[in-house]
């Protein structure tokens, strides 16, 4: 059951408050996860994209002299995605830790609820 279906469910029936409360952390728990996967996704393709790029970069600089101005001009741009990768590796990390602790969170929310 998706969160649109919960919340309509929550919307359109006549249920207890418990239900209803327990109905709405779920959409609550499961819209959060959403989000950071989301973030997560991006961020990986923002890596895989920078990585391409430098496996670009370093066939063109085999190709040119060490003294050529574009040598030079893709060896600046290769330390600033290094240093961009090493930032979005720490956020890539720190994003799969939360996602994981979501997950256990929504999980840890459904086995342990009691309706009744």
């Amino acid at each position: 059951m998706n969160s649109h279906t919960i919340i309509a469910y929550v919307n359109a029936q006549h249920m207890s408050p418990a239900l209803q409360q327990a109905l709405q952390q779920v959409v609550s728990l499961r819209g959060r996860l959403s989000q950071t996967k989301d973030e997560l996704m991006q961020l990986e393709q923002r890596n895989n994209t920078i990585t391409k790029d430098q496996t670009r970069i370093r066939e063109n600089m085999r190709r040119l002299s060490q003294n050529a101005p574009l040598f030079n001009r893709y060896v600046t741009k290769l330390d600033r995605q290094e240093t961009e990768l090493e930032q979005m590796l720490g956020e890539i990390e720190t994003l799969q830790t939360k996602e994981t602790q979501q997950k256990r969170a929504l999980d840890t929310f459904l086995m342990e609820l009691d309706l009744e």
